[in-house]
């Protein structure tokens, strides 16, 4: 019998970049207390409306949020000296907690996902429910791009995982285990089973990939009448779009909808920590 949170008390550091997110810190720092998070680390690169200034607020009321400060220069985002491996692995190295919980401004996160971690495993790989537009992205067979998809977002915090990049600029980012890249916690049919054999068998660590109820609730800021053509890393939408309603999913499209039936849990976090 595998132990969790129950059994061993085990502590987490939520690790966030910011930049110019200041409408979105209260909500999020709010859902990660509400989930018992024990520290979050954000790290700012250089906000100009407003971000700072309400980190360092927060801090000041509670000593959980620690903001640290690496500007970048105008127009980097996800560009040439934007570095995101390295500023990721600068907030490990400031955690102090067992555990690191990787996660974007435009995200949410189950609020008991601590009850359900396996405090022997290294990696645990979290689902995905992605909005666009305001409208829940269908969990469908003809998904392109990211059904049905998981994460490795939680992982020790120990010398032997770090971020690497697969180019120059430090995008594409992955997990490593000494320097090796850990494979995605997929959850495609029967493959993710494979994948756990393999990494099992390659590295000397432990992955949660098999019934892990927590998700990540990811709330893109993505208008659906423009693609997204503004950084280096590959365009997310190269097939076409097609906002639908349920009962009417076509071979090959990305699909959306406006509404998901009996999901309680997406519609509950998206009224309390989504504006």
């Amino acid at each position: 019998m595998s132990q969790n949170i129950q059994d061993v008390k085990i502590t987490v550091s939520a690790n966030v970049l910011v930049r110019n997110e200041v409408t979105n810190i209260d909500s999020l720092i709010q859902n990660l207390l509400d989930a018992h998070v024990d520290e979050i680390v954000f790290l700012d690169g250089g906000s100009t409306d407003g971000t700072w200034e309400k980190l360092i607020s927060w801090r000041e009321q509670n000593t959980r949020v620690i903001p640290l400060l690496w500007p970048q220069l105008s127009g980097s985002e996800y560009k040439k000296g934007f570095n995101e491996v390295a500023r990721r692995n600068l907030m490990i190295e400031a955690s102090r907690s067992d555990f690191i919980l990787y996660i974007d401004a435009d995200e949410r996160i189950s609020l008991d996902f601590k009850k359900k971690i396996d405090a022997t495993c290294d990696c645990s790989a979290l689902a995905f429910t992605s909005f666009w537009d305001g409208r829940i992205r269908l969990n469908g067979w003809s998904d392109n791009v990211w059904h049905p998809d998981s994460k490795f977002r939680i992982f020790r915090r120990c010398p032997q995982i770090r971020f690497k990049s697969s180019d120059l600029n430090g995008l594409h980012n992955y997990l490593s285990w000494n320097g090796m890249k850990i494979p995605l916690g997929l959850t495609r049919g029967g493959f993710h089973v494979i994948l756990a054999r393999i990494m099992r068998f390659l590295m000397p660590m432990k992955a949660q990939i098999e019934s892990f109820p927590p998700r990540i609730f990811h709330y893109h800021y993505y208008d659906l009448s423009r693609k997204k053509t503004n950084d280096l890393r590959a365009v997310e939408f190269t097939w076409p779009i097609e906002v639908t309603t349920p009962g009417q999913l076509k071979e090959q499209k990305i699909v959306y909808v406006a509404n998901v039936v009996n999901d309680e849990e997406a519609d509950n976090m998206t009224r309390r920590y989504w504006k």
